[in-house]
């Protein structure tokens, strides 16, 4: 049996505790499509605000350790708010309870298959389309190393198993994908501001590469 360590002695779940002075109020409106945007929103902005911090204080105060490690929350959170983008889209055409229950199932986290369904349900065509083209490609890229959502969340996957290394996970072959870079990250500094007398790069930008 499984030694679980809770916050306090005889932990309940769904025990609801009326005379706390915190109260917890579910803000959600009650429309998926609604609230998985809104969601998307809030992750978009809080990775915003990693990348803001890594580009100014961080870099600023040379503390590598965060500079390192960080990116790896920052890309998890622009990687969630697109799902989320996606589903939402989707549950615009999708309205049945039991089919949306049945396409996230399908889906899962893989972005490629969310996007695919995206392009269904809309009666897109992407063939004719530089832009649509160019996102399945992008999409399908990191499915391939990302299709369940944990390269960036967990050290394991979602069968508790340690994930193997970055460039083992579906790496393409390099005639076939030329172009496709998304195996790591790194902040690469761009032009310094140097009008505003900051010594701080003006702006950085994630570059994916492979190993």
């Amino acid at each position: 049996m499984i030694d679980y360590k809770w916050v306090r002695p005889n932990m309940d779940l769904y025990h609801i505790e009326k005379n706390s002075n915190y109260i917890i109020t579910v803000a959600n409106s009650g429309n998926l499509e609604t609230d998985f945007y809104v969601y998307s929103q809030n992750f978009y902005e809080a990775a915003e605000n990693v990348i803001h911090y890594l580009g100014e204080e961080a870099a600023e105060n040379q503390d590598i350790a965060k500079l390192d490690l960080w990116y790896f929350a920052m890309i998890y959170l622009y990687r969630q708010s697109l799902e989320l983008m996606l589903k939402a889209s989707i549950f615009q055409s999708i309205t049945d309870k039991a089919d949306r229950k049945n396409v996230v199932g399908s889906i899962r986290h893989d972005l490629k298959q969310a996007y695919e369904k995206l392009v269904e349900v809309k009666g897109l065509t992407i063939s004719d389309n530089g832009n649509g083209k160019w996102l399945m490609d992008y999409l399908s890229d990191i499915s391939r190393v990302d299709k369940d959502s944990d390269m960036f969340r967990y050290p394991f996957g979602n069968n508790l198993k340690a994930l193997p290394p970055v460039h083992q996970r579906g790496r393409p072959h390099p005639h076939r994908y030329p172009h496709r870079r998304v195996y790591g990250a790194r902040l690469i500094p761009l032009t310094p501001n140097r009008a505003a007398g900051n010594r701080l790069p003006g702006f950085l930008k994630l570059r994916f590469f492979s190993f």
